[in-house]
């Protein structure tokens, strides 16, 4: 089995006004209603508002988070130009606007044992 490094990453935090903004899209999400339903509108919203000015703040705080090249957190190696959620979104509703979940990745589908392992390094790494 091949071993997971991971570099530290440093969490600039993010601004109070998107903090809350991704608060209020969470508890839409958490709102929604059954399970299927959760997974549902978080896909849904989430991919409605990767535009909008929060993101594009998410965005700026996850480059900052980056060592020089904005590479992705799993592989190192190629562009992390997608936000990602540690935590997949399809079995995570309640984690789909958290910060924390959220890193720069090259492939959206990155296997759930690597997704696993990275997230129990970055609580490490930031908690």
């Amino acid at each position: 089995m091949n071993e997971i490094v991971m570099r530290l990453l440093h969490d600039p935090g993010l601004p109070e006004d998107v903090s809350n903004k991704l608060n209020s899209y969470q508890a839409e999400v958490d709102d929604a209603g059954d399970y299927p339903t959760r997974v549902a509108e978080g896909k849904r919203q989430f991919a409605s508002r990767q535009s909008n000015a929060t993101f594009r703040s998410v965005r700026e705080c996850l480059a900052q988070m980056c060592a020089g090249a904005q590479r992705c957190v799993y592989c190192e190696d190629s562009l992390g130009d997608e936000i990602e959620h540690i935590k997949p979104k399809d079995l995570y509703p309640e984690e789909v606007f958290r910060w924390p979940n959220f890193v720069f990745a090259s492939d959206p589908t990155i296997p759930l044992e690597v997704r696993k392992a990275a997230h129990s390094m970055l609580e490490l790494n930031t908690g």
